[in-house]
């Protein structure tokens, strides 16, 4: 696993030992560089925040060259970490990566499988009320037709974002755009959410996981010219 931030595994109560005051940028791959050549590996996550700690702001960049693995294991990248908050925003460019059939790339995070619900949420506080608490662009020429854009987090792990919502496609074969988490209803949005395409192709646009009872956050969908 790769984390930009810090870890604070064990601690229920607070998670000030490990937190990066600042804005924490995570790249893989460079503009320009080769098809393949950044490659983080069979059954690797990739996360922009923190183990279970506190991060200021965080950038995800996913460029030319990056790719996740041909065979075996998961393919996901997320934004937040193992059940982190983030003080500030969270944005997710994929821009030249080559997602292979199955990449996954969250604004949210995911959980360690020591975790209970006393670990809290994942957090995007957005403190200085940016114009959008998560930000996510796609745009590759991979053909990514089992893999997408998703808002929240994995699994059932509860998601808290704290202002408005922006899923971007920009060119690209995604097989969905989902304002949700892994399960129904775990991802709360407190403002808008919009996937703007301008570009390329999305196969499903969801604002929830269509599982029965669930409550789908309110979803604005634009495309332009």
């Amino acid at each position: 696993m790769l984390f930009g931030g810090g870890q604070n595994e064990y601690s229920v109560d607070s998670r000030e030992p490990a937190s990066v005051a600042g804005s924490v940028r995570v790249t893989l791959g460079y503009p320009g560089a080769p098809a393949g050549s950044v490659n983080t590996g069979i059954a690797m996550y990739t996360y922009g925040g923190s183990w279970h700690s506190t991060v200021g702001n965080v950038v995800l960049e996913l460029l030319d060259g990056s790719t996740n693995a041909s065979t075996g294991g998961d393919r996901n990248y997320f934004g937040c970490g193992y059940r982190d908050t983030v003080r500030g925003t969270v944005k997710v460019i994929v821009d030249g990566s080559d997602l292979r059939s199955d990449g996954h790339v969250y604004g949210g995070g995911n959980t360690d499988s020591n975790m209970t619900a006393d670990y809290g949420s994942v957090c995007i506080l957005n403190e200085n009320n940016e114009p959008h608490a998560l930000e996510m662009t796609y745009n590759s020429a991979s053909d990514n037709t089992d893999g997408g854009m998703q808002a929240g987090s994995s699994g059932s792990i509860p998601t808290e974002i704290k202002g408005d919502v922006l899923l971007r496609m920009a060119g690209g074969n995604i097989a969905f755009a989902i304002l949700d988490s892994g399960d129904a209803g775990a991802c709360t949005i407190a403002g808008e959410a919009t996937i703007r395409v301008t570009g390329g192709r999305i196969a499903q646009i969801q604002g929830n996981r269509n599982d029965v009872g669930s409550s789908p956050p309110r979803l604005r969908w634009v495309r332009l010219s």
